[in-house]
């Protein structure tokens, strides 16, 4: 199998040319699997128009890739499918849960309107408050490089807040965190350190926490189960 592939907005193309069978899925699935956890990839395009043939394994693997998006919160679509492929996608019901197109075109013109209207339901939102002399932050989305501008704004402000003793950031609404932004978390634990103002975290998942343990982050930033813990922290 020959595959050709490329990137246009936040949209992973790939185009097939051969049988998608047992033995030629394992190239397909490691060329795809990288751009899953992809934070600057929100959907996949599979076009089949030169797939002249698939297998079990074959509809198995697309599935696979279907949950695997879906889980992430990102989409994956098929297009140019022959009358073949197409008979195969409606006996698995494949074509109930991945959206289908007569053309390519057509697909990466639905796929960037269903993307960008899904960015915009869930662009990340912030709200703020104060409780005696601790500031909570509350986020809800995503933490990745794309949505840090505005948070960084407020942890900017914190900082140079001199009446703070404490700053508590609430984990429980944030479904992803990249790199960039745990680099920032750090770095913002660091500068109110050196003004003797103390940072915590509350209500990180399992995920979160085993990735902030991995990193050896739980060394540094203390967390809690929840706000009120967190905030109690400070009493001590």
């Amino acid at each position: 199998m020959d595959l050709k592939h490329r990137t246009e907005d936040n949209i992973y193309v790939i185009s097939l040319n051969g049988e998608l069978r047992a033995d030629t899925r394992e190239k397909l699935q490691k060329t795809i699997e990288p751009f899953f956890d992809d934070c600057d990839i929100q959907g996949i395009l599979i076009n089949l128009g030169k797939v002249p043939f698939m297998d079990s394994s074959g509809i198995g693997f697309l599935l696979s890739v279907h949950v695997e998006l879906k889980n992430r919160q990102k989409m994956l679509a098929c297009c140019e499918l022959d009358d073949f492929i197409s008979q195969q996608f409606h006996m698995f019901n494949l074509d109930q849960m991945i959206g289908v197109y007569l053309t390519e075109e057509k697909a990466l013109l639905d796929l960037k309107e269903a993307l960008n209207g899904k960015n915009q339901r869930e662009k990340t939102k912030l709200s703020y408050r104060a409780v005696n002399r601790i500031g909570i932050l509350d986020i809800e989305g995503k933490m990745v490089e794309q949505e840090m501008g505005e948070i960084e704004s407020h942890l900017s402000s914190f900082v140079k807040n001199r009446g703070l003793e404490g700053v508590v950031i609430n984990f429980g609404k944030i479904k992803m965190i990249d790199s960039y932004a745990i680099g920032v978390l750090l770095s913002f634990h660091l500068n109110l350190k050196k003004h003797q103002i103390r940072l915590a975290l509350c209500q990180m998942d399992d995920a979160m926490q085993a990735l902030f343990k991995k990193m050896e982050l739980d060394q540094e930033v203390p967390w809690y189960p929840t706000a009120e813990k967190a905030l109690a922290s400070f009493e001590q």
